[in-house]
This record gives structure tokens, sequence and C-alpha cells, in this order.
């Protein structure tokens, strides 16, 4: 015993170390050990997947099916118009905001209390509220609910990013649904047309009220002009087209005047100059006048008649004196209308000069007139332009008035419904496959995080370094997982997998070396073997210890000490005898000898109970126990102690005297660790070598499968 106390020291001492025959493996979570937790609750994960499709499969069954009709509208951008004219309500600019504004307008109370008065929905039972008992409900309370659930059963959505519109609607009568959804387009476009139809009336009316206004205003501001115009007439004299005429006459005589004045001084500047230089025979050629022109030629005749006659006729020749004084009376003649001529030409450039003064003044006299008119018309062009601006106004508004009566009947709309809703043949609600996998993945998640939250309380042994952390002594050997039926005798069974067969024995025979081969230290003569919770397969490991003993030419005795629930009786399928190790240890009276079976498969020496008690505690601690121990130990090289579970029940820390060293089976991934800590304390204060721990049940894919199934491969 002394040995074993010190070898338990230098193992906790190694493996505190890191040293030493312990698995010292990393103990981080990693995808493998998520794999092992999901596969460790697979149970739990089945059970909530299909407890979630049995409830989904009641809804699916039990749930009234929904209807859905859908209708698509599209708003018109294009522009429709009779006439140049701009309408009283133009046509929307399409914007991602309008179409979102659209879309409220649609949902709105006002446009669905519309489609419920036109169809009558308050009337459907699938929209009246329901009648309790000492409840009236009023027609507009009717009305005001059957608005609410068609708003909630109503659904409507721009279509991507097009100025397309969907309405959905649900209900549990399929041509209701088709009917609603077809109400609301139809009415949302009718309201559209009827609310600029509404706006065009109302600006009419205002126009024709603007122009009476406008009409007699006109009339005011013409009357006041006329009125003014004919005072300022006849204060002044003439209006200001008279005055201006009158003006442009004088102005134009007076240019007249003065470029004849100035043309008659010319000519008789030089007539003047001509008459002092020469006299009146140089200006002769000059002037002119009716009776020069009737004197020159006589002159010219009768000096052409002297010059004949003086070739034959002497100067005093009575004809050529005759002739003489004719001519001579003829210069008189011409130099005394010479003389007048140019008397005349005098009295004709004073004429001019008075002229050209007269119209000057009555120039003077016209723009002062003018300017008399120009100063009192300012309020006259203040007139007219007031009711040239009032007319402007009236003509404006009158223009408009008839263009705005012509659309009162042309109100084009400004969307148009390119789907109608059909009556749906297939329920959209409940959707059976959605449903369902819906209700399967709730389940799965469920039943994972259920898997995970457990395993993040119970914290299970996951690993041989974990282990060997936690009971701080070295684990012994490392099991695979077994079928249940097969755990005790896995090396005879051809039905166990060849790598499992091979894993498995490989385990043992560790298992039997480090305990019974190892030349620094003794020896154990008695071996407990115990678990901290049932089902941990001490039981099999103990079967199996001994087996592999019995192969190495070594007596072995296993005693089944498990007298609440023993099992190794059925499973070995030993013969119902009177060898009871129950009976013994309540009376003593059984030699010892006749107690040992031997199992057929394995062949073991086995001392097991026929029968069960509740006083199992007390008996493991007698006399008749000690006694028998002592007595096989004896006649056996080893002794293995198949004890009970330590948690909740003292049997096993009953049995912990009697034994030499100790063993702790754990199960990967179930154990609690908080459980195997409680065990191992619970053993060292009962008095137990705890030598070391084997893990046991380690499934493929758990974090020393590596270490497991390796071995297969020289097997």
């Amino acid at each position: 015993m002394s040995d074993y106390r010190a070898m338990l020291a230098d193992r906790r001492s190694e493996a505190e170390q890191g040293r030493g025959p312990a698995f010292a493996e990393d103990d981080r979570i990693g995808l493998d050990q998520l794999w092992r937790i999901v596969r460790g609750g697979r149970l739990v994960i089945l059970g909530a997947f299909l407890l979630a499709l049995l409830v989904g499969g009641l809804y699916v069954a039990l749930a009234p099916p929904v209807y859905e009709a859908t209708a698509r509208l599209i708003l018109d951008t294009r522009q429709k118009r009779l006439t140049d004219s701009e309408m009283v309500v133009s046509n929307l600019e399409v914007s991602t905001q309008v179409v979102a504004g659209e879309v409220e307008s649609i949902r709105s109370n006002v446009l669905v209390g519309k489609v419920v008065d036109r169809l009558g929905l308050t009337a459907e039972p699938e929209f009246s509220p329901p009648e309790g008992q000492g409840t009236a409900w009023s027609d507009a309370e009717r009305r005001r609910f059957a608005i609410d659930r068609v708003q909630k059963q109503l659904g409507v959505s721009q279509v991507g990013i097009s100025y397309a519109i969907e309405i959905h609607f649900r209900a549990h009568d399929p041509v209701l649904a088709a009917r609603v959804a077809n109400a609301l387009a139809e009415e949302y476009i009718q309201e559209t047309i009827s609310a600029k139809r509404e706006a065009t009336r109302q600006a009419t009316a205002l126009l024709e009220e603007r122009i009476a206004e406008l009409s007699r205003q006109v009339e005011a501001a013409d009357e006041a002009v006329v009125e003014y115009r004919k005072s300022l007439i006849a204060e002044v004299g003439s209006d200001k087209a008279g005055t201006g005429q009158l003006m442009a006459e004088l102005n134009s005589a007076l240019v007249a005047a003065t470029s004849q004045r100035a043309d008659a001084e010319a000519r008789f500047a030089t007539v003047r100059q001509l008459f002092e230089q020469g006299g009146l025979s140089a200006i002769r050629n000059v002037l002119t006048s009716p009776l020069l022109e009737r004197l020159a030629p006589l002159r010219a005749e009768l000096a052409g008649e002297m010059a004949q006659r003086a070739i034959t006729l002497g100067p005093r020749h009575p004809e050529m004196v005759r002739l003489s004084a004719q001519l001579a009376d003829l210069d008189r003649a011409i130099d005394a209308e010479l003389s007048r001529r140019m008397e005349e030409m005098r009295s004709e450039i004073d004429a001019l000069a008075r002229r050209e003064t007269e119209l000057r003044a009555q120039i003077a006299r016209a723009e002062a007139r003018q300017a008399e008119y120009d100063r009192r018309a300012v309020r006259l062009s203040q007139l007219e332009r007031t009711a040239d601006a009032t007319r402007l106004v009236y003509e404006d508004f009158l223009s408009r008035f008839k263009e705005i009566s012509g659309q009162i009947e042309f109100q084009p709309a400004e969307a148009r419904q390119i789907a109608v809703a059909a009556v749906p043949q297939e329920p959209a609600a409940p959707r059976k496959a959605i449903v369902m996998a819906m209700a399967g993945a709730f389940g799965l998640s469920a039943g994972i995080a259920v898997v995970f939250i457990r395993a993040a309380t119970q914290r299970p042994i996951t690993s041989a370094g974990a282990l060997a952390r936690i009971t701080r002594r070295p684990v012994l050997a490392v099991l695979p997982y077994l079928e249940r039926a097969l755990r005790l005798v896995p090396f005879a069974r051809p039905r166990i997998r060849p790598e499992s067969q091979a894993a498995f024995n490989e385990g043992i025979r560790t298992l039997r070396t480090r305990l019974f081969a190892n030349r620094s230290m003794a020896t154990p003569k008695v071996l407990m073997i115990s678990s901290a919770l049932p089902g941990e397969g001490k039981s099999t490991v103990a079967v199996a210890l001994a087996a592999s003993l019995r192969d190495v030419s070594q007596s072995v005795l296993l005693i089944d000490a498990d007298l609440r629930r023993s099992r190794l009786r059925r499973t070995l399928a030993l013969e119902r005898t009177d060898a009871c190790l129950v009976d013994y240890l309540e009376n003593g009276r059984r030699a010892t000898k006749s107690l040992v079976q031997t199992s057929a498969e394995p062949a073991i020496d086995i001392i097991a109970p026929m029968r069960l008690t509740d006083q199992a505690a007390d008996l493991l601690a007698s006399e008749n126990f000690r006694s028998l121990v002592t007595f096989m130990s004896l006649r056996y090289d080893v002794i293995i102690i198949d004890a009970p579970p330590v948690v909740n029940i003292s049997d096993a820390l009953t049995l912990a005297p009697h034994a030499d060293a100790t063993m702790l089976v754990v199960r990967a991934n179930h154990t609690n660790a908080s459980l195997v800590e409680a065990a191992t304390a619970r053993l060292e204060d009962a008095g137990a070598v705890v030598v070391g721990s084997v893990l046991s049940q380690v499934r493929r894919n758990d974090a020393t499968d590596s270490e497991l199934y390796g071995y297969s491969y020289y097997y």
C-alpha cells in the first residue's frame, strides 16, 4: 500500500509538471470539439427537430388557408394633352420619393374606406367585428374595424427601382382577395382623376369670380381714360396727335419758307452784283419775266434789221433813225422791266422773311401747347397704363378660363393598371414547404443550442489531457466506443469493426502493462474499478482487463460488488445458482470456494450477486466481505473489484480500504468535469489510492481519436 501511495505522489507531480505518462493534450475548443458536442447530443437534436416538425405539421394542417391576390400599377410619366395649355394639376414628376408617397396614398384609410364602402366589406364575416355578448357595434365602428382589418391584410410596395407598384391583398376567400386588390387599383386610379377634376372645377369657379371682377375694373379704367382725355382736349385745344401733326406741318412750312428766302436772297445778290458792275445791260440775261421774254425777241429782230439795213443805208437815213428810235424804246422798256423785276425780287425776299417769322411764331405757340399737353398727359398715361394692365390681366384670365373649362371632362390618369389580380388557385399561407423548413431549421437550431448550453454548463470530459488535468493523475488508457451489447467481450465478437477491436484490445493491453508490468513499483493485488456515474464502461473495462491478465497466465478473480445494479451475471450469461454474493455477505455460512463461477466467454472466474439489495453499503462494510477479499487474495494473483459509481452512493467509498489501487473510468464527452473532480475527492477522502483513470467510449473524430485509432495501422 505504501508503494502505491508513493507512486500516486510521483505521478501527480509528473502530471502537474506536464511530464510522465499523462496525455498532455491541448483542451482548446476547435471544430472537431464542436462536432463532438453535436454528435454527442444527436438524440436531443433529433428530438427537437422531430418535435418542431410535428408542431409545424399541426400548424399547416389546422391553420386556415390564406390566399393572396396581386394587382400591379405603373405611374404613367407620359403627358396627354388636347391642347398646348397646361393642366390645372400637372402630371407627376416621378421619382423614388414620389413613388413612396403614392404607396402610402394607396395604404391610406381614406382610399381603403372607399373600397370598403364600394364592396360592402362590413357585411363580410372576415372583416366584421366579433359579436360578443352585450356588445353593440355602430355602423361607423364596423366601418372603422373593416378598414383596420383591410389595412393589416394589405401590402403595397414598389417593384424594384421601377415606377410600378404592386398591391398584395390576403384573405381566406380567394375571390374576395382578387376583388379587393382590383378594387384598390381601380379606386386609386379613379381617385387621382377625381382629385384633378375637382381641382379643375374649383379653379374654374375661382376664375369666373375673378374674371367678373376684372371686367368691372377694365370698364372703370377705360371710362376714366376717356373722361380725362375729353377734359384735357377741352382745356388744351387739341389732343397730342393733332398738336403733333400741326407742328410737323409748321416745321415743314418753315423749312420751305427758309429755303425759298435763301434762294431768293442768293438770286437777288447775284443780280445786284451784276447790276453794280455793268448796269441794267449786265442783268438782261439773268432776270426774266413774261414781258422780257416778249421784248427780247423784238429787240433781237429789230437789231438784226438795223444791221441788215446799215449795209445799204447810212446812219442818218430816216429808216435807220426810225429803227434806232424803236431800238432805244425797246431798251428803255427792257430797262424799266429789269428795274421793276429787281424791286419785285426785293419785295419777294421781304415777304418770305415775314412768312418765316410768322411760321416760327406759330411753331412756338404749338410747342407751348404741346408742352402743356405733355405736362397734363402724365395723368392720362397713368390711367391708360392702368387700363392696359387691367385689360391684360383680364384677357389672360379669360384665356385661361376658356382653356380650363375644356379640361374639366378630360383628366388623364396618372397611373394605369398593368396587371389585373387573378383569383389565386393556391394558398399563399401557410406555405407548407417553407413552414416545415422553418420548423425543421428552428428545431435543429434549438436542439443544437440546448446541446451547446448543456455542454457549456456540464463541462463534459472531451480529451485525455483534460481528464489528466482534472484528476491530476495519469490517463492509463484510452478505449474506443463499442456497441452496448458488445462492450464486455469486444475481442471475441467478429461483428466489431477491426479497427475498433484492435484499438480496444491495445488499450486494455496498455492498461495491463502500466498497472501490472511496471517494474518500478509493486503490482496491485486488489484493484478496484469505479466511475463517477453509471454507464461509463467500468464493468466492460473490468471484464476485459481480467481476460487480458488471464491471457498472460495470471489467475484473476472478478468480484461484482455492484449489489444495487449488477449486470455482469446477465451480460456474461452466468447460470443462476446458489452461489450468491449477497447471501454470503448476509449470513456467511457458504464456503468461499463455492461462490466462484466461471463464465463461458470470456473464461474468467467471477463472484457475482444472484439478487440485488438495498443494504449494499452495510454488506460491503461487513467483516464477511473483508474476509472474502483476504481469502481470495491468497488463491488469485489479482482480484478486480467492479465497484458501484462513486457519486450519490457510498458503496465504492466502503470498498476503498479493501483495494490496493483504485482506477476511475470516465466516459468521453459525457461525464461532467465537476463530477469527476468530486468522485476523485471522495475516493481520496475514503482512503483510496487512485492510481489513474481510463477514458472510455471515445468515438471517431474525438480529440484523442488520432492516438486511439492509430494503433489499428499495425493490425
